[in-house]
């Protein structure tokens, strides 16, 4: 193999690995077990969805399975519908340390069925609904 091919293959490993570090993490309360962070550069808007990436560090890992160790944060991407009050997952990974880090210990990349977000009982501390907001700052409910 040349050189040439083997710098940019590495350059773009190096870049893959360090997208996530340079995610700026913004706080958007307790969610799913844990301390939840959306990641605002990843807001990507299409029709009537909108996309998150979010950050979860689990207040208790997963507790290990099989001999795997189990996930002490996970890095996921929601949709949500802009118009109706709906949420989903696009994908999700969980990770052996806190902040996203360390290796991968589990992968879902099916995209999950569409879910209801309670907007009737809102609070301005519903994680949920706080980033269907900020994705879909003109979405009717």
């Amino acid at each position: 193999m040349n050189r040439t091919f083997l710098a940019r293959a590495l350059a773009l490993a190096v870049a893959l690995v360090s997208a996530n570090a340079l995610a700026a993490w913004t706080p958007v309360g307790e969610l799913f077990d844990g301390s939840g962070f959306y990641d605002k550069a990843s807001i990507k808007k299409s029709g009537d969805t909108a996309r998150v990436k979010i950050l979860v560090n689990f207040k208790q890992p997963d507790p290990p399975k099989n001999g795997a160790r189990g996930a002490a944060s996970s890095l996921a991407v929601m949709e949500f519908d802009c118009v109706k009050p709906l949420a989903r997952r696009v994908s999700v990974e969980g990770r052996s340390e806190k902040d996203g880090k360390g290796f991968v210990t589990k992968e879902n990349t099916t995209m999950g069925a569409w879910k209801s977000i309670n907007v009737e009982n809102f609070t301005h501390q519903d994680p949920l609904l706080r980033l269907r907001r900020i994705a879909c700052p003109a979405g009717k409910e």
